[in-house]
């Protein structure tokens, strides 16, 4: 039988972290830091929490100043009353975010360089309206296809 209680308290110290770190915690610092996921482990002992902060250079200490917070977010945690024994937190920086960025800048790249929407006469509206579509030339493609089909048209 599944445990429908570990994912509703994920939910709920989800909130309660992201909202002890914007309103209550004093350090303006906290406020670039986006809490992504939390995680908690099925003896509800050990409680994971990814964040992301757009400086990467200093994630250490951010992760430091995240752990120096930790007691006053387990403090919060026994305020709430959602659970009876409160977890140990971990950090861990979530690197989604960069990798995602990451890769939208080689899309990116890769598309600029290969395709130049500036300088194509090719319009949607014009293609959709017409009532048959001709390819242009393919060059010097064209000679090979040509023989292609006419290798086809041989063997049938």
């Amino acid at each position: 039988m599944s445990n429908f209680k570990i994912p509703r308290l994920e939910k709920e110290l989800y909130k309660l972290i992201i909202n002890t770190l914007r309103f209550k915690v004093r350090d303006p610092i906290f406020s670039t830091v986006q809490i992504t996921e939390v995680k908690l482990t099925p003896d509800l002992r050990y409680l994971r929490v990814y964040y992301y902060f757009e400086n990467g250079k200093k994630i250490k200490k951010m992760e430091e100043k995240l752990r120096k917070v930790s007691g006053f977010i387990k403090k919060q945690i026994a305020g709430a009353g959602i659970m009876r024994i409160i977890p140990d937190i971990r950090y861990h920086y979530d690197e989604t975010e960069e990798k995602a960025n990451r890769i939208n800048k080689l899309l990116s790249s890769v598309r600029d360089d290969s395709y130049d929407d500036s300088s194509s006469s090719f319009n949607m509206d014009e293609f959709l309206l017409e009532d048959e579509y001709e390819p242009e030339s393919f060059g010097e493609y064209d000679k090979d296809i040509e023989e292609l089909f006419e290798d086809i048209d041989e063997k049938k």
